[in-house]
């Protein structure tokens, strides 16, 4: 009796000390992992923001195949910060992003036809994308 208790001790101890030490690795993790998100979603939206900005000047340059071009680059970088935001349970975040796709595929299309009302579609996404930053903003402190 006296060797089953000694082994059911030790096999005790062994599990308390492996536990202990997964929550002590653990303890900071979560809050880095949010973050981590945090910061990817500022990447991602100011990658979009500086597309727009170039989509925007070269509309005023009158090139639109470039501007076609930023603006599809702004809209992948939406759509990453569409997917991070909604994975981290910000619904005006991401549907403020949402919108900034919505005109940021107008400001295209406009751009395709050359039209320069392109130019104001991407304002509007530009203001959309402000709208988003300052909601992601307020979730994360």
């Amino acid at each position: 009796m006296t060797r089953t208790r000694v082994v059911v001790t030790a096999l005790a101890v062994w599990l308390a000390t492996l536990g202990g030490g997964w929550v002590w690795g653990a303890w900071g993790r979560w809050d880095s992992e949010a973050r981590l998100r945090d910061a990817d979603v500022r990447a991602a939206l100011a990658a979009a923001r500086a597309s727009l900005l170039a989509a925007r000047v070269d509309l005023f340059e009158i090139n639109f195949g470039k501007a076609s071009a930023d603006i599809e680059r702004a809209k992948s970088a939406l759509g990453a910060a569409a997917a991070l935001l909604e994975r981290s349970g910000t619904p005006d975040a991401t549907a403020a992003v949402r919108e900034a796709m919505t005109r940021a595929g107008e400001a295209q299309r406009l751009a395709g036809g050359m039209d320069q009302a392109a130019g104001a579609r991407v304002a509007d996404a530009l203001a959309a994308l402000a709208t988003a930053g300052a909601a992601a903003q307020k979730k994360s402190r």
